[in-house]
């Protein structure tokens, strides 16, 4: 049985590999931001987040189902966040 130390060490290592995710998910969002900005595309897509809860619910599986959708729940909150303001910061 591993000791707290050693699980520690492990939830470290990954919130690591999240926040790098996380900022490079984050530089897209500032891409897919431009091109809304040009093309007048409204920030918020429900169905695509609907879609994408979906998936990761699936991927996530019953153990971890409800706790995926929170996570992707914040984590489209901040992405719409970000976007409206960089249009807000462009117009």
């Amino acid at each position: 049985m591993k000791g707290l130390s050693d699980l520690r060490r492990e939830l470290d290592s990954i919130d690591g590999e999240i926040a790098a995710l996380l900022g490079r998910r984050m530089k897209i969002v500032d891409s897919i931001a431009d091109f809304k900005a040009k093309s007048g595309t409204a920030v918020a897509d429900p169905a695509r987040e609907a879609e994408i809860i979906a998936r990761v619910e699936a991927l996530a599986g019953e153990g971890c189902a409800r706790e995926a959708r929170a996570l992707f729940s914040a984590i489209f909150e901040l992405s719409r966040a970000r976007q409206k303001g960089r249009i807000g910061a462009k117009a």
